[in-house]
């Protein structure tokens, strides 16, 4: 019978509509990669349920926006967290980010979760296959995965060098107060990174987790969300229809086993004050 209203806080940072469903928000808010798409809002909403999750673009825009929060005690009455990409960042700098609210996923696309053994084991059983059915067509699957992996694996190294170049260049000090020494500076930055070393690195750990089959592994680096056309081709779909399934039964089935196999696979989040 009553309303609690309170002023918007303003933000230069923060977007108006972001800001007004924090403050009208009961819950605490996970800002996630992406644009609302159909499929991964059901994955993020079912899986994160104690959470208001809210898209707000590319992982960098994810980082900052968790950071921007954090700096803002006036919206602190909820708590915040973020979720990212694997996007190549090493098991030091995901580590590194959890202390900060930011979590990284277990594959690089999160339309690839669906792709995690579990998960696709968990969707075959959603759509009536036999357990014997299911495991054939994951093996089925990883096969496909692991020879495409194979095929275009200079393009998967060759697209982590950049994201780790990129990240490593954007680290570069810049204190200089006169032109020598930016130069100087400068230099030995650019000179600290190394694409090439960077590339047979992550070459040969892509090539050990194909031959060894640590399928787990090769969809951390494996960038393609190609990948689900091949899952809903196994399970006798096309890729759309078969988003639409997931949607469904995630939306209408509390206690589904795809959604308890969804929130296992997935990182658990703590949201920070």
């Amino acid at each position: 019978d009553a309303w609690d209203i309170e002023l918007v806080p303003e933000s230069d940072t923060l977007p108006e509509d972001v800001i007004a469903t924090i403050i009208g928000s009961r819950r605490p808010v996970l800002f996630v990669e992406g644009d609302g798409g159909s499929l991964d809002s059901a994955l993020y909403r079912r899986a994160y349920t104690d959470f208001t999750v809210l898209p707000v673009g590319g992982c960098e825009q994810v980082i900052q926006t968790v950071a921007t929060f954090a700096a803002r005690p006036d919206l602190h009455r909820v708590g915040s967290a973020g979720l990212v990409d694997a996007d190549g960042r090493t098991t030091e700098e995901a580590t590194f980010l959890e202390t900060k609210g930011v979590y990284r996923l277990p594959v690089s696309e999160i339309e690839n979760v669906l792709l995690l053994p579990a998960v696709f084991l968990a969707l075959a059983a959603s759509l009536k296959f036999s357990v014997h059915e299911a495991q054939a067509k994951l093996a089925a699957l990883q096969s496909i995965v692991y020879a495409q992996a194979t095929q275009q694996i200079d393009g998967i190294c060759l697209r982590y060098t950049k994201r780790r170049v990129d990240a490593q260049m954007k680290k570069i000090g810049l204190s200089a107060t006169d032109i020598t020494a930016l130069d100087a500076e400068f230099k030995h930055g650019v000179a600290s990174v190394d694409p090439v070393s960077i590339f047979n690195e992550v070459k040969n750990k892509v090539s050990s987790a194909i031959t060894s089959q640590d399928y787990a592994t090769v969809l951390l680096y494996y960038d393609n969300k190609g990948l689900l056309n091949e899952a809903a081709k196994q399970l006798g779909y096309q890729r759309k229809s078969l988003e639409e399934f997931v949607g469904r039964t995630l939306r209408s089935e509390e206690n589904s086993v795809l959604h308890s196999a969804l929130v296992d696979e997935l990182p658990a989040v703590t949201p920070r004050p």
